[in-house]
């Protein structure tokens, strides 16, 4: 998906869009603000914001007064960041590729140097695979 112009955030939300019950083209549309650290201001990785979003959709409930469910994809989500780190230091994308990618100065400067087609794609297969394990060690209640 990276290769065809799509963020890390849709990248990894449409591995597992149709698990889901979600089409790809819906996945790609919910998915395209969150490239870049949220919409280009170099905050949370679009890989780990896409993870965050598959773990919404398997383990959220639509109940409001469902606290055991909201509880628990709070305990994912927070597990996953912590997997992320290890690997990765950080869930920052500015950290992450090493460039503020808020300015446009910048993130020309990184896709110069090649950041974006060298470091995403490993951010990206970290995201997919960590996501991957908790499904399979997790199943939905």
């Amino acid at each position: 998906m990276l290769k065809q112009g799509f963020s890390c955030s849709q990248a990894v939300l449409s591995v597992y869009c149709e698990d889901l019950g979600l089409d790809p083209d819906t996945a790609l549309k919910i998915a395209a603000p969150f490239r870049a650290g949220m919409g280009r201001m170099g905050h949370t990785c679009g890989a780990v914001t896409g993870a965050f979003m598959v773990l919404g959709l398997r383990y959220s409930s639509v109940s409001p007064d469902d606290s055991g469910n909201r509880d628990r994809v709070c305990d994912l989500v927070q597990a996953f960041r912590r997997e992320f780190c290890r690997k990765n230091k950080t869930i920052i994308c500015n950290e992450l590729v090493g460039f503020d990618v808020c300015f446009p100065e910048q993130r020309q400067a990184a896709a110069d140097k090649g950041v974006f087609a060298t470091l995403c794609p490993g951010f990206v297969r970290d995201a997919v695979e960590i996501v991957g394990r908790m499904i399979k060690d997790a199943p939905v209640r």
